[in-house]
Formats: C-alpha cells, structure tokens, sequence
C-alpha cells in the first residue's frame, strides 16, 4: 500500500472519504492537510455529524491526526436552552446502567457540554460522552 501521499493528495482523499460518509454533506466541509496533519472545518447541522466526519478523515491511510474546527449549529426547532439540557442530561444519566452518574456533574453554556467528575474508568467517561453528544441540542462535548 502507498505511504508516500501528498498533503494535497491526502486533502483529496479526505474529501473522497466524507462523501462516502453519507450522513456528512461534503460541499458544507473544507480539508486543509499540513504535515499529514488534517484540519476539517467548516458548519454542520448536528454533533452527530460532526462526528462522523471527524472518523471520516481519521479513517484514511496516511493521516497522522485530524483537528476539527467544525462549528455545529443547531437548528432553531432544536434549540433548548442551557438549564434544559443539563436537566435532561440528569435524567439521560439517571438511565444510563453504564453511566454513574452520582460520580458526574454537568455544566451547559451555549448548548456545549462539559462533564466534570471522577468515574471508575475509561469507558465509563467515554459512554458519559457517548450518551450526551448526540442529544437534540447538543453543541458539544467536553
């Protein structure tokens, strides 16, 4: 297999792999590669597809990390305010078997996310994450 891909080419490819992606619209994305290094930026409806895109780039040969300066802009029939979110967020990890949410604490300012606690693992921060990100609302998660 090719290793010796150009940053222009590896962009190529990137953008290639985000519209096979499906979920992700491409023309809403731009790819700048420096170093094997990608950043993706640009503005997508949801974090979902954020996300998506973020693994899309990832995924192809030859990148070395891919830096997001994705904006998410939720749109207005999906706005909730800060308060509602976290109190959602309560409830979701209330729920959540995986989650221990006595250990968590939840803080929301412009519809972006940030957990605070301890937890016992990794995959338990991580299904924290997991369970907050894809919520109606959700900016982002930190």
């Amino acid at each position: 297999m090719r290793t010796d891909w150009t940053d222009k080419e590896l962009a190529e490819l990137i953008k290639t792999e985000l519209a096979w992606a499906g979920f992700v619209e491409p023309a809403q994305l731009g790819v700048a590669v420096t170093n094997a290094i990608a950043t993706v930026f640009g503005a997508v409806a949801g974090v979902e597809e954020k996300y998506i895109a973020l693994e899309a780039a990832r995924s192809v040969y030859g990148v070395r990390d891919v830096v997001s300066e994705i904006e998410v802009e939720v749109a207005h029939a999906d706005q909730r305010s800060d308060a509602e979110l976290e109190a959602i967020i309560g409830d979701v990890f209330k729920w959540h078997a995986l989650v221990p949410e006595k250990d968590l604490r939840v803080q929301v300012h412009d519809g972006r996310v940030t957990l605070y606690g301890e937890v016992r693992t990794r995959y338990q921060r991580d299904e924290a994450e997991r369970a907050t990100r894809y919520l109606v609302g959700v900016r982002g998660v930190k």
